[in-house]
């Protein structure tokens, strides 16, 4: 909770101990107290949460990493990370295991992530061009570059492609020291003539008022597509242009619940997306399958906050609950 929130809730309780009788009110009063004691011990606790939440984040680089080496096909696979190959593989194959042991990339491991992804497949539903530009890309990353910051960078590798020139796509997100995310620093894509697919020609008619006569005007306007995730945004400073501030706010929460996508799914459980899995999503069904049926029909909001981790060590998250990624047939990437 953001301390604007905290002092919000805060003097909506003080408003409600004013408006009781006197006889409770006085109660109402010594029970603040001691609510305000919980508070600073909750306050405590999500402080130390945040620091151990970047030094657990920080531990799992080192593992994305060699993870990045296999997928790309750096290297093969060592006898340490097969030690427990027998368990499967068949006898025959068990006689072929020196020669499977390649280094050769593989082939859409993260175009078949993305499309398992429920929040991607969500967003790639009006642009069909997003998933032929993402079926060259080889792999994601996380970079943390502030120490003792939630600041942190995502970089997208890409091999060459009929779209753009840039080899790296990056995404760097900062927050400011109430661990909120103010602004954003996204790599100028490099599109080839013709190619950029966040921009649509749309063709109007004009009337000419003097004459009567039509023609026809096209023009470039925004498209939809994954690919507006690189551009920036910026709310550190409150703008007196309310439809710019409105703006602003709504790339920073769309573009933080993408972000959350890939830090908290994607990259952690890719081999899982890969496969088809929805990570966590059938942890929670095993948790509840004594439930009834009935539970399948709970909201889509109630559904994306179980997918969601209950720690918010990425800023106060303003977009985690606002969307919910719908699931059902994938393909095709949307984003305003």
């Amino acid at each position: 909770m953001s301390d604007s929130e905290s002092s919000d809730v805060t003097q909506e309780v003080k408003d409600k101990i004013k408006a009781l009788p006197a006889k409770d009110r006085v109660r109402a009063v010594a029970l603040f107290h001691h609510w305000q004691k919980k508070k600073v011990l909750d306050d405590a606790l999500e402080g130390k949460s945040q620091v151990l939440q970047r030094q657990y984040d920080n531990l799992s680089l080192p593992i994305y990493k060699k993870q990045n080496e296999i997928i790309l096909g750096q290297r093969a696979p060592t006898i340490e990370e097969l030690k427990d190959h027998e368990k499967y593989v068949n006898d025959t194959e068990k006689q072929q295991i020196q020669e499977l042991l390649t280094s050769e990339p593989i082939q859409d491991y993260w175009l078949k992530a993305l499309k398992t992804s429920q929040l991607l497949a969500d967003i790639c539903t009006e642009n069909e061009k997003d998933w032929d530009v993402l079926k060259s890309l080889q792999s994601v990353s996380i970079e943390y570059p502030n120490e003792g910051k939630d600041d942190f960078r995502l970089k997208f590798q890409f091999a060459a492609n009929e779209y753009f020139t840039n080899e790296v796509l990056s995404k760097e997100i900062n927050f400011n020291d109430k661990n909120e995310p103010k602004k954003s620093k996204g790599t100028v894509i490099e599109w080839k003539d013709g190619k950029n697919i966040t921009v649509k020609k749309v063709t109007k008619k004009q009337k000419n008022k003097k004459t009567g006569a039509t023609r026809a005007v096209t023009k470039d306007v925004d498209a939809e597509s994954f690919f507006n995730f690189f551009k920036d945004f910026d709310v550190t400073d409150q703008t007196e242009d309310d439809e710019e501030q409105q703006k602003q706010e709504g790339l920073l929460d769309e573009h933080m619940e993408i972000a959350q996508e890939f830090l908290e799914q994607i990259i952690p459980y890719s081999l899982e997306l890969y496969m088809g899995l929805q990570p966590e999503v059938h942890q929670v069904d095993d948790e509840d399958e004594d439930i009834d049926d009935d539970d399948d029909d709970e909201s889509d909001d109630d559904k994306k906050k179980k997918r969601k981790k209950s720690s918010d060590s990425k800023g106060d998250k303003k977009a985690a609950d606002k969307k919910d990624p719908k699931q059902g047939a994938q393909p095709e990437c949307k984003q305003q």
